[in-house]
């Protein structure tokens, strides 16, 4: 029999590690987990995920799919990394896909969330997880409607950030909004693909506009820029949760945990 492809989807904390991709001399989720599936298959495995998150950056829903000759039941695939796998990443969900299926290409949107906690005191529990900013106090609405111009498709080299290779920095985005719940100000951005640090930039230019440094109506210029000098500074990485990855067919998503209470 030929080789399988199993999907599963990881939630892991990212304060942990040094980003998903592997690199040479760095503990990373893609690292962690090819040496775990390794050793329950007993062959050379290589995954591919939804997407590359930069260290620091936490998931509740990254998918990632790899080919294997073992014959365990995919959905063992779930507790048997469990009890290999570091607390710090957890394997949510595990089933057999087709063999066309490609975490990162089948793809059809994906939704990051940035919390920033916008009040005086932050609880010490929550420093690794939120960017805490005292001021500006955050007027969401207002920087909701300025985020709308993120909307639509654009050459985002703008927002891209350096040591990035990719040609194309054309991406759609298809939801770009800010909301306020208590002192946490959640900025959600929902499209089709994103670039090197992409969320992060784009959160730090309205940041910037909050701050007064970067003008209400600029985001439209600094976009038709193509130049990152042009636009704001880069959100720090720990407010940062790949929240949900869409295929079409089937989709995965999940809710930040400490931030469900404060949501009801």
């Amino acid at each position: 029999m030929g080789k399988r492809n199993i999907l599963l989807v990881l939630s892991y904390d990212g304060c942990e590690f040094h980003g998903f991709q592997a690199q040479k001399g760095d503990e990373t989720v893609q690292s962690v987990l090819e040496r775990a599936l390794e050793g329950i298959t007993a062959e050379k495995v290589k995954v591919i995920s939804s997407g590359r998150t930069d260290a620091g950056v936490h998931a509740l829903c990254q998918v990632v799919n790899f080919t294997t000759s073992s014959r365990m039941k995919a959905e063992n695939f779930m507790p048997a990394l469990n009890s290999v796998l570091p607390a710090s990443i957890r394997v949510l969900h595990a089933r057999e896909v087709d063999k066309e299926f490609h975490a990162r290409k089948s793809a059809v949107r994906k939704i990051y969330r940035y919390i920033v906690y916008n009040g005086d005191i932050l609880l010490p529990f929550y420093r690794n997880y939120v960017w805490h900013l005292k001021k500006p106090v955050i007027d969401a609405d207002f920087l909701s409607r300025v985020a709308g111009a993120f909307v639509g498709e654009h050459d985002f080299t703008s927002f891209m950030g350096s040591g990035s290779s990719v040609k194309n920095r054309v991406r759609r985005i298809e939801r770009c909004q800010v909301d306020r719940v208590g002192e946490f100000v959640v900025f959600t951005v929902q499209g089709s693909g994103f670039l090197k640090n992409m969320v992060r930039n784009m959160v730090g230019t309205l940041v910037d506009v909050a701050r007064g440094k970067i003008e209400a109506d600029a985001i439209r210029r600094i976009i038709a820029a193509r130049s990152r000098k042009a636009a704001g500074a880069c959100a720090p990485p720990q407010g940062l949760y790949l929240c949900g990855v869409d295929y079409g067919n089937f989709s995965f998503s999940g809710e930040i945990p400490f931030f469900l209470d404060f949501r009801k």
